[in-house]
């Protein structure tokens, strides 16, 4: 149950680093 919101949520702020990183 937590192990798949742990995994999604590493994913999603994985993305939004890379999102925030390449934006100014």
């Amino acid at each position: 149950m937590s192990d798949g919101k742990v995994t999604i949520r590493r994913a999603y702020v994985a993305e939004c680093e890379q999102f925030w990183r390449e934006a100014p």
